[in-house]
């Protein structure tokens, strides 16, 4: 059996098929203690009944090893009409990470969505732990945190609409951080090392000391096809470049 990947909407997917969804997230990212399974199956469930093409990805022996459920929300501000796109549980499994299949079905499912009417600013975050602001910012760099003094104002604007609205009861307004329901998976010394030498890092780990804890920060960029284009082109290069060496 080959790589199958598949796009849903989300109104059609069955409990099951939410419940392996959920399972998957599961393998990756720990509840903590105090959490309670069925609850958040619950505000997981209403999430992915959200999205409009939700990916799934499945391996050469039929096991899901990759998803996203992107949401968008649209807003103004000061007469600046605006669409946030949200990649939630936006997963992949070491052995389709960096597969040509990965990056064809990403860009099959996201794309139609990365096309606004003419005139809307698009912006691409949500809440996430360092790894997810990394790949952001390999992407569509830059990429700010809440409260970074040199974000734009409409970027700060779509950071605290994500405080508001998003983050919800989980939100400390002392440490200005995300109380999470998960824990990351433990980082390897070899993935810290090589975050290390990221400006972005850095900024992260100063304002969220505790991530690995399961508390997590804010964090937009703002899409540009172009940027896009020239940074996926640059990817691609150096991998041939890479494997061009001897």
């Amino acid at each position: 059996m080959g790589w199958r990947v598949t796009i849903s909407n989300g109104v059609s997917l069955d409990e099951h098929a939410i419940r392996e969804l959920w399972s998957f997230q599961l393998s990756i990212l720990r509840l903590k203690p105090h959490v309670s399974p069925e609850k958040d199956f619950e505000e997981f469930a209403s999430l992915c009944r959200q999205g409009q093409r939700i990916l799934r990805i499945w391996g050469e022996h039929g096991q899901l090893c990759g998803s996203i459920v992107p949401l968008l929300y649209d807003g103004s501000f000061q007469g600046q009409p605006y669409r946030l796109l949200v990649p939630e549980f936006f997963f992949l499994t070491p052995e389709v990470r960096g597969r040509t299949v990965a990056i064809w079905a990403w860009a099959r499912c996201l794309f139609p969505l990365l096309v606004p009417k003419r005139g809307v600013r698009l912006f691409v975050g949500g809440i996430g732990y360092p790894a997810g602001a990394l790949t952001l910012d390999r992407f569509l760099s830059p990429v700010w945190l809440y409260g970074d003094p040199s974000a734009p104002s409409l970027a700060s604007h779509v950071l605290e609409w994500i405080v508001e609205h998003m983050a919800g009861q989980d939100w400390d307004p002392h440490s200005q951080q995300v109380h999470m329901a998960t824990v990351p998976p433990r980082p390897t010394e070899v993935w810290l090392a090589r975050s290390q030498r990221h400006a972005l890092y850095r900024r992260y780990v100063e304002r969220c000391p505790r991530w690995q804890e399961g508390w997590a920060l804010p964090q937009v960029t703002e899409f540009s096809g172009s940027k896009l284009a020239r940074s996926v082109s640059r990817q691609f290069l150096r991998r041939w470049w890479k494997h061009r060496l001897p």
